[in-house]
C-alpha cells in the first residue's frame, strides 16, 4: 500500500515539477507528503503491531 501512495507522489511530482513557475512549490508539496504518509505508516504499524 505504501509503495502504491509513493508511486502515487513520483507521478504527482513530475506533474508538477514540468511546469516552471511551481518547482519550488512542488518539492514542498512532495516533502510534505512524505512527512504524512510517513507518519501514517508509522501510525498504522504501532496499531496492528499493538
Amino acid at each position: 500500500m505504501v509503495e502504491a501512495f509513493s508511486t502515487g507522489l513520483v507521478l504527482s511530482y513530475t506533474y508538477i515539477a514540468w511546469r516552471p513557475e511551481s518547482k519550488s512549490q512542488a518539492f514542498w508539496m512532495t516533502v510534505a507528503l512524505h512527512a504524512l504518509l510517513n507518519g501514517i505508516a508509522v501510525t498504522v504499524g504501532f496499531c496492528f503491531n499493538d
